[in-house]
């Protein structure tokens, strides 16, 4: 087999070529494998909450972890006993102070409509 300078390519050259493409399909294939499993980990971390009887379960947010009245301004979603989803369980605690309400918390991430 000849390339445009005019030389040969052996046997073994060729070879090696085909196991580096080989190698170079098996790591894409892993690495698609692996992006695809964290975003399916990330959707499952966001999905609404849905209790599963009528019942609410509902827990007690941990406000006093949040006694400075600053919050961040992350995307941390929890879904309020009032059905109302907040961006932080220390914003949830923020409003109970200002509203001096009792709102608790029925799961991580955001209310189910």
């Amino acid at each position: 087999m000849q390339h445009k300078g005019g030389d040969y390519i052996g046997v073994g050259m060729l070879l090696q070529v085909q196991k580096l493409v080989l190698d170079i399909m098996k790591l894409t294939v892993l690495l698609c494998s692996a992006l695809l499993l964290s975003v399916s980990v990330l959707a499952l971390e966001n999905e609404p909450v849905t209790p599963d009887s009528d019942e609410m379960v509902t827990v007690k947010p941990g406000c006093d972890k949040y006694k400075d009245e600053v919050c961040t301004r992350e995307y941390d979603p929890v879904c309020g006993s009032n059905k109302k989803t907040y961006s932080t369980e220390c914003i949830l605690c923020q409003e109970n102070r200002k509203k001096n309400t009792n709102v608790t918390m029925s799961g991580k991430g955001q209310c189910s409509k």
